[in-house]
Formats: structure tokens, sequence, C-alpha cells
């Protein structure tokens, strides 16, 4: 998702939305581990993700800047791959925490999470066969 994210995104603005994948990180861990997240790490959650929207685009989010449909897809396909990567920060120590599991089991799916969800989404979207323009 971040390779079809710079289909309609400057690199810099990917990165910036993908590296919210540790807020996704300790979401995740708090929903699947039953992690606690404390009042600190909540504010750490908000200055992280307040931080990266004022970095992505700054005169969009200020006001006066303009934004087509397309600026939204990227974006919005930068953060579900920072959700996907978020979830499988957590998923292998999920997978543990269920009981024997080989040691093979995390990285397989960690691989086959990367390979699948990016695959699918990349069928749903129009025009996206196309490649990079």
């Amino acid at each position: 998702a971040v390779f079809m994210a710079s289909k309609w995104l400057p690199l810099t603005e990917v990165t910036a939305l993908w590296s919210l994948n540790p807020i996704f990180a300790a979401l995740a861990g708090r929903v699947f581990l039953n992690e606690p997240v404390s009042p600190v790490h909540g504010v750490g959650i908000l200055v992280f993700l307040g931080g990266a929207i004022c970095a992505v685009d700054p005169v969009t989010t200020f006001g006066g800047g303009r934004t087509d449909d397309n600026v939204w897809l990227g974006r919005a396909l930068a953060v579900f791959a920072a959700i996907v990567s978020g979830v499988r920060i957590v998923f292998p120590r999920h997978m543990f925490a269920a009981g024997h599991v080989s040691c093979l089991a995390p990285p397989f799916w960690m691989g086959f999470m990367g390979l699948l969800l990016p695959t699918l989404a990349g069928f749903a979207l129009p025009g996206f066969q196309s490649g990079v323009n």
C-alpha cells in the first residue's frame, strides 16, 4: 500500500503517514494483547498524530490549500499501510501468547499479510494496473 500511495502522493508524505505505524501498534497491542495504554501514552499518541498531520501538508492543514480526490486516496492508502504495519508488529506476540506455535509461523503470516493485503487493494483500485505515472 505504501508503493500504491506513492502514485498519488510525494514520497515524503507517504513516509510521514506510514511512520504512524507505532500508534497503530500501540492500539493493536491494547486490543489484541490487553496491554495498558497510560495517559502518558495517550498524550504521546496525540502529539505524534498531530505532528504527522502538520507535516503531511501544512498548507491544506492550516487553510488555503486545495486538495483533489486522488491525494486523499493516496493518504488513505498510506494510513492503511500504517495500520497493517502496526498490526503486523503485534501479530507475532498475539500468536505466541495463544500457545504452542512454531517459530516459523509468525514470519510466514507477517509475509503473507504483507503480500496479500496490498495485492487485494491493488486489484480493487481502478486504474492502478496501469502503473505509476
